[in-house]
């Protein structure tokens, strides 16, 4: 879940949750992750509260060997975990990202 939906503000006060498609572009990038990896994200870690820690200061998961995940599609992955939800991708950019990557595996 995106951070923006926690419903913590900086200082973890209550607040109410953000919703926007571009609460699903961040989940899109966790997925996405998860698919190529074959692993959910911060599998290496144990504690759910820890995680939660994590999503909500900003702490990406680990970037997997780079024969899992390459890095034109970590970058992506990133780009869609930005902070700042407008600059997240679009629609149209996770189409064409994903229509690019199924022409180059071809």
């Amino acid at each position: 879940m995106a951070p923006e939906c926690l419903a913590l503000d900086d200082d973890s006060n209550e607040s109410a949750p953000v919703f926007s498609p571009k609460s699903d572009v961040y989940s899109f990038g966790r997925i996405m992750l998860q698919v190529l990896e074959g692993k959910v994200p911060y599998h290496y870690i144990s504690n759910q509260l820890t995680i939660l820690a994590f999503i909500l200061r900003g702490t990406t998961p680990k970037k997997p060997p780079t024969d899992v995940v390459g890095d034109s599609e970590w970058n992506f992955i990133q780009s869609c975990w930005l902070k700042d939800m407008e600059r997240r991708p679009s629609d149209e950019d996770i189409l064409s990202f994903v229509d690019e990557r199924a022409r180059t595996q071809s």
